[in-house]
């Protein structure tokens, strides 16, 4: 595990953005799409396009949650965005208003756990970010008196070796092997989090771990890319895709947060 790397698969063709109905689209343009302009408005949240590029239309995607209905765009590999992003040089230095708007969701509680299962594209992701990852949190725990939890597997030794080079210099954050009560963040929340505190474009990839000719490979591919187009980009071919251990894939399949593996015989 030490010794596998993240490959870059960010190229894709076409992006599938989960839209729930054709009613919760939100577009301000029917053709021409900016990276990170607002698609739809879906289960309360408010969706990004991860590209910038062409609507292509509207189709059914499968995921981890069943099947849904996609936005197709057309990826033109430019990332153009509407207003240019300027970057804040201290996280610390965010106003509390600006804060307050971040963090919202989780203001009213007193405790904050960020969970890391044992699996490779997570310990993986907290290899890649563990800096940003400490900052955001100690950030909330000194703005908002939080109770900070890093909560870990009792065999993932891999991430607690992670943290321990660097946890020395975060004493109110505690590295726990229990459950706790309090909100339940994953890594990919942190990591949204910094960014939006930083002033950073929106984050656009996932990581997915590959299991295929009984080799693994770990790969960040563009949020929202469809795992056939994954596999052809790596020469990757199986008369069975499984995802997660147990969904047989049928049909385009996307990939975001929740796929973490892939097996293909």
């Amino acid at each position: 595990m030490e010794n596998l790397k993240v490959e870059n698969n960010l190229i894709c063709d076409y992006v599938y953005v989960p839209i729930g109905s054709a009613n919760n689209l939100i577009l301000e343009s029917n053709s021409d799409i900016y990276k990170e302009s607002q698609v739809a408005s879906y289960k309360g949240e408010v969706i990004y396009s991860p590209v910038s590029g062409k609507v292509y239309g509207i189709t059914e995607v499968n995921t981890t949650k069943g099947s849904e209905c996609a936005l197709v765009i057309i990826n033109d590999f430019k990332d153009r965005t509407l207003k240019r992003v300027v970057s804040r040089s201290d996280i610390y230095k965010v106003d509390r208003n600006t804060l307050d708007k971040i963090t919202y969701k989780m203001k009213s509680e007193k405790v904050i756990n960020l969970v890391i299962p044992n699996i490779y594209n997570h310990t993986k992701l907290l290899q890649d970010n563990v800096s940003v990852i400490l900052e955001t949190l100690n950030l909330i725990n000194e703005k908002y008196d939080k109770d900070i939890n890093i909560i870990l597997s009792k065999s993932d030794v891999l991430s607690y070796q992670t943290l321990f080079s660097y946890i020395g210099a975060y004493p109110n954050i505690t590295i726990s092997f229990n459950n706790l009560n309090g909100v339940l963040l994953t890594i990919y929340d942190v990591i949204d989090l910094y960014n939006e505190i930083k002033g950073r474009k929106k984050r656009d990839y996932v990581y997915v771990t590959l299991f295929y000719n009984k080799l693994i490979k770990i790969v960040k591919v563009k949020k929202y890319s469809s795992l056939q187009e994954v596999l052809q980009n790596n020469g990757i071919s199986g008369s069975s895709v499984v995802v997660n251990k147990k969904i047989k894939v049928d049909g385009i399949f996307i990939l975001d947060e929740s796929v973490n593996f892939v097996s293909i015989m």
